[in-house]
């Protein structure tokens, strides 16, 4: 069986609409209808901003064990920045390791918004 993002949604998608995204998800999982009030706060507790500042999210609880040269367990949390991080080979190696990963699941990424 193959498994569609355009029925699940993914990252990207809460960006660009994060109500529409969250009730979509809330009817996935076969909830109550969420009004776009009931839906807003889920927006806004799950924002990456919201999680980077939440010690529970952010892993800041684990710094003591941090090396000092180490990246933040939570950089940006913006669409495509991975590319600044990621050289051409490596990506073509994620892109060929997701793509044997994940052959059951229609995937449709994007760079942006």
């Amino acid at each position: 069986a193959v498994v569609s993002t355009q029925s699940t949604g993914k990252y990207e998608d809460i960006h660009a609409d994060g109500i529409s995204t969250v009730k979509k998800i809330n009817d996935i999982c076969d909830q109550p209808t969420l009004t776009d009030d009931l839906a807003a706060p889920v927006v806004e507790m799950s924002a990456f901003k919201t999680m980077k500042n939440d010690y529970t999210c952010n892993h800041s609880w684990l710094n003591h064990v941090r090396k000092k040269t180490e990246a933040p367990f939570m950089r940006k949390g913006t669409v495509g920045d991975w590319a600044n991080y990621f050289t051409p080979e490596m990506s073509d190696m994620f892109d060929a390791k997701s793509r044997d990963m994940f052959a059951d699941v229609e995937l449709q990424f994007s760079d942006s918004l």
